[in-house]
């Protein structure tokens, strides 16, 4: 093997040689385990592609993009590794230490105040042996279950007639409460709002205190519709008077092998009571209508839509119990003055949306 080149930025002509880096890793259905669309093409978010390189090949990327952030009520740039990867033949040489070093100095230099990222188990042995990372929270995931037969099958190997036997005692012991008489007027309706109306329900609803990042409509375009690679994401909106008074963005995939409808994120103004429940009642209405088995909300516990999934009766699953504790790492960029609360988990409203996860 040839020594090792980097690391540097990624160059727009070198995109297949990123893709073969990730087949390698992932294989053949590499498209589905990352999130390329932030990071490389016109959808780019700002950040760039830390690379090394050696016989020719592309054997490290550590992407990352820049995000904003609302710091009780002034604004803030953070940073989001994702997708970090090594090849499999240029393992154990420091290349990923150096791809995250590089991208951390890179992310001070375009001006973020922090770097975040939420490692898989692979990766986050790597960034708790680095002094400069910490654990800034875990991500709690709420569960209801719309079929217990369907997970009894998938993960206890049941017979059908048990898992039917046992599906209808879960079923009278999980039973959750259901939203009350409506309020907010019309039914709500899957739809995408106009980045108008989401940059006014954002205006109504950012926290007067706390860190989250900047749900404005720049930010819902990038997350949510400026996706490739058959990434799609479903919205349920409540209008009152014709105005938007809140959403939920859902997306449909495997949970362990179970079909699950994820609840990624929600936001709803503050001065209309209940439309969080109300929300999540015709979220459980849609993902009955799919066939999904489970309903998965992830967040913190400054999340809007956390006190909404704790009201509709989901269960807080121990993290142990999710085959992946959805951990948040914190890097403060050296030579940067993040501010104390940046650092601080209790401030955080943080989901799902806020990562790659899904």
């Amino acid at each position: 093997m040839s020594a090792l080149r980097g690391p540097r930025f990624l160059e727009a002509s070198e995109v297949a040689a990123l893709h073969a880096l990730y087949e390698s890793v992932y294989g053949t259905l590499w498209p589905e385990r990352v999130c390329l669309s932030r990071y490389v093409g016109e959808t780019a978010w700002p950040g760039g592609v830390a690379v090394m390189e050696a016989d020719g090949l592309i054997v490290g990327a550590q992407p990352a993009y820049d995000v904003p952030v609302w710091v009780a009520g002034d604004h803030a740039t953070a940073t989001v590794l994702v997708d970090v990867a090594t090849h499999p033949a240029y393992r154990r040489r420091g290349i990923f230490s150096r791809l995250v070093d590089y991208a951390v100095v890179q992310a001070a230099r375009r001006g973020s105040a922090l770097v975040l990222t939420t490692p898989n188990k692979v990766s986050y042995a790597g960034f708790r042996r680095k002094p400069d990372w910490r654990v800034l929270m875990r991500l709690h995931t709420w569960v209801e279950l719309l079929r217990p037969e369907v997970v009894l099958r998938a993960r206890a190997h049941c017979p059908e007639w048990l898992g039917t036997l046992f599906a209808a005692g879960l079923r009278l012991a999980l039973h959750a409460p259901r939203a009350g008489a409506r309020v907010a007027g019309p039914e709500p309706a899957r739809e995408w709002p106009s980045e108008t109306e989401f940059d006014d329900l954002w205006k109504r609803t950012a926290p007067a205190g706390g860190v989250a990042q900047r749900r404005d409509a720049t930010w819902i375009r990038h997350r949510f519709l400026d996706v490739g690679h058959g990434t799609s994401y479903d919205c349920l909106t409540m209008r009152q008077a014709g105005r938007l008074i809140g959403y939920m963005v859902t997306r449909t995939r495997q949970f362990r092998g179970i079909p699950a409808l994820f609840l990624v994120d929600g936001l709803a103004d503050t001065a209309a009571p209940r439309v969080g429940l109300e929300l999540v009642e015709s979220t459980r209405a849609w993902a009955r209508s799919t066939g999904a088995a489970l309903l998965v909300f992830c967040g913190s516990d400054r999340a809007a839509a956390t006190p909404w999934v704790s009201g509709a009766g989901f269960r807080r699953v121990p993290g142990l119990l999710t085959g992946r504790p959805y951990r948040v790492c914190v890097c403060a960029p050296p030579g940067t003055q993040a501010s104390r609360v940046l650092l601080e988990p209790r401030a955080w409203g943080m989901t799902l949306a806020d990562s790659d996860l899904v």
